[in-house]
């Protein structure tokens, strides 16, 4: 079997699991069906093209791209995880090159990534069905964006991940940025009518660039604006994806950060930022993070033979 496919199934094994996916089903049905449905008293439609659409229609199409970036945080805790543990280095002593671990993190999320497109694709489907226009180009459209938008966000939470050395830090940053991801864009909003500076933000988010071309898939409002943005999305992911390949050649086969100490720890909580206990991203995070603690406890796999240490995530 391929290196890379020992990897990919090595990284499903211990990062997908009933608790995850249910977690990338339930949050996205919350805000579908509670604050889709609760804020039509303020937006009643909304402008994407030539159509008007129901803000639940709008905020559903819009949480297929949210999704797929939360979806991407598997690929930094992976690599977090492996860095902190000492995988890491067991891996490269193996049968694996720098180039077999990168490549199996970036498939492993672009896997996940289409997974959980079609997940939230189906539970929305019921909101957006009246306004959608299928046409020969939506699923080629929404594989493309799952595929590029899981390559660009899973470079930056590995990139964040392979640069820290402290979960504080691991955890107050990976947040920091994904918030702002979130809620600078057009998943949950329009860009139409913000004050110009926010607007202009709104368009120097790569998540923007996301859920326009997804949406431009079920709505049938191709346009050149449109194409343009995915020729830019795929730039900053083959840009991101370089920087992400260049970091790890530099990482040598050496302890990066502390050794655990041999009884599992709690996760620290002291720089849990004020109100991040709500979102998505760090409830997620921490339960990952504490149950990593078993990671490479419980488990053997073999790889040609050789034992690496490794858990399941939900490991009771």
């Amino acid at each position: 079997m391929h290196p890379i496919i020992r990897l990919v199934n090595r990284n499903i094994t211990i990062s997908v699991n009933p608790g995850f996916l249910i977690w990338q089903v339930i949050f996205p049905l919350i805000w579908i069906f509670v604050a889709g449905f609760a804020y039509t008293a303020l937006i009643d439609e909304v402008s994407f093209g030539t159509k008007d659409l129901s803000y639940p229609a709008f905020l559903a199409s819009g949480m297929i791209g949210f999704n797929i970036m939360n979806s991407t945080l598997v690929s930094g805790i992976i690599i977090w995880n492996d860095r902190r543990h000492g995988m890491f280095e067991q891996i490269m002593s193996g049968p694996f090159t720098r180039s077999n671990y990168i490549l199996s993190n970036i498939t492993t999320i672009a896997i996940v990534g289409l997974v959980s497109a079609a997940l939230i694709a189906a539970v929305g489907y019921p909101v957006f069905f009246q306004s959608a226009e299928f046409s020969l180009v939506t699923i080629p459209l929404i594989v493309f964006s799952s595929i590029v938008g899981a390559i660009l966000f899973g470079s930056i939470a590995s990139i964040i991940s392979a640069r820290l050395r402290s979960s504080e830090g691991f955890n107050v940053i990976i947040n920091t940025v994904f918030i702002f991801f979130a809620f600078v864009s057009t998943a949950f909003y329009p860009a139409v009518g913000a004050p110009q500076p926010l607007a202009t933000i709104f368009y120097l988010n790569p998540l923007t660039y996301l859920v326009d071309i997804i949406r431009a898939g079920i709505f049938g409002t191709i346009t050149e604006f449109v194409i343009l943005e995915m020729v830019v999305l795929l730039a900053l992911a083959s840009v991101l994806f370089v920087i992400l390949k260049w970091i790890f050649k530099k990482i040598i086969a050496r302890p990066g950060l502390e050794p655990r100490s041999k009884a599992p720890r709690a996760p620290m909580l002291a720089t849990t930022l004020p109100g991040f206990s709500t979102f998505f991203p760090y409830p997620l995070i921490i339960l990952l993070q504490y149950r990593s603690h078993c990671l490479y406890k419980d488990r053997i796999r073999i790889f040609h033979g050789t034992p690496y240490f490794f858990g399941s995530l939900f490991c009771f």
